[in-house]
């Protein structure tokens, strides 16, 4: 990769250079430089300072870009701006020493090879400010080129850690005993309604949805039910594309459909609090928590909690969900949840009711 100086460094050297060359400029203007008579002439003058504008121009832009339009215009701009300030402001002393100069001496001030001569030379105060724009954009150009690159790098590492899991899960995560048309109603739920914005939570969903559509596909269509209703409805509100694995959720449906909801005003903080505490360290065989055959239950299990301990906010949202189950199914609904270590266990009890 090319070595790029730093700003400072560059910045000191130009002003360095541009200096020296106005005290040489202007000494030689005023007489105080013993050089040949021919110097002296206007056009032997004004090679000599094109050859050094030339150099000069070469050490302050030795990476522009000419096929950069914008870069160009803005460089030409300032030149031009910077110039006509300057010859402005000589016009302004010219004029008044004009009038207490006399006619003659005021009309040689204002003669075309003066005002031409120091347009040039003003010019040059304009190098050093494209100079340092110019330094500055590349090495934010730089920057940015950087950034891309490692983006593009933690992509690759996503897709390739995503398509292991998948590959994982496919023949070992979903059991034949699963009522897909549960599982799909309360994804379809909780992307829709609950975590629409959570882009976290939208991310471990996809995941789950893409593999269940890929147990789905490979099973005979002949012992589930007819999935085609779900499956468009679930592609359009998930939006799935990008499925990347971020956090360890493991759902588990051990009885068939139910036909009630949560409200989203009890279940939609536990679940977004839940996920942010998660992280992903791998797969691992789990005991769940045990539960009667006569119950329907969704059991959570999330392995290595960031925090080593329950935040009380988290333990409020448990009770809040607890009193709702409870009060909505008394004895046969409950929210139970255990915290062995680092891993957390939670247990959502509900009727068995079973569709028609």
């Amino acid at each position: 990769m090319e070595k790029y100086p730093g700003p400072a460094y560059n910045v000191m050297w130009h002003i360095a250079l541009w200096a020296g060359y106005f005290i040489f400029e202007y000494l030689l203007a005023w007489g105080y430089v013993g050089v040949m008579p021919q110097i002296t002439s206007s056009l032997a003058h004004f090679t000599v300072n094109i050859v050094l504008f030339y150099v000069l121009y070469k050490i302050t832009f030795p990476r522009l870009s000419w096929s950069n339009p914008k870069s160009i215009a803005i460089s030409a701009a300032l030149i031009l701006l910077v110039a006509s300030i300057f010859v402005a402001m000589k016009l302004v002393v010219d004029m008044l020493l004009m009038l207490g100069a006399g006619r003659e001496i005021g009309q040689e001030m204002f003669s075309m090879q003066s005002i031409t001569g120091y347009f040039y030379r003003s010019a040059a105060f304009a190098f050093p400010a494209i100079g340092i724009y110019n330094l500055l954009r590349f090495e934010k150009e730089k920057q940015n080129k950087l950034l891309f690159i490692q983006s593009q790098y933690n992509k690759m590492l996503e897709d390739q850690i995503t398509q292991k899991l998948l590959d994982r899960h496919k023949g070992t995560m979903l059991n034949d005993h699963i009522d897909y048309h549960f599982f799909f109603s309360m994804m379809s739920f909780i992307s829709s309604r609950l975590i629409k914005t959570d882009q976290i939570g939208r991310h471990v969903i996809n995941q789950f949805v893409d593999v269940l559509r890929y147990t789905t596909s490979t099973k005979s269509s002949a012992t589930f039910l007819r999935l085609s209703d779900e499956l468009d409805q679930l592609s359009i509100r998930l939006e799935l594309k990008n499925i990347i694995a971020s956090q360890p959720i493991y759902l588990k449906i051990s009885r068939p459909s139910i036909d009630y909801i949560i409200p989203k005003s009890v279940l939609m903080p536990l679940f977004i609090m839940l996920l942010k505490n998660c992280e992903f360290t791998g797969e691992k065989q789990v005991q769940t928590l045990s539960v009667k055959e006569t119950d329907q239950m969704l059991s959570i299990i999330f392995e290595n909690l960031k925090a080593h301990f329950l935040s009380a906010e988290l333990k409020t949202e448990f009770a809040s969900l607890d009193a709702y189950l409870k009060g909505r199914f008394k004895e046969k609904g409950h929210l139970r949840y255990e915290h062995r270590g680092r891993n957390l266990f939670v247990e959502l009890r509900f009727p068995a009711l079973r569709s028609k």
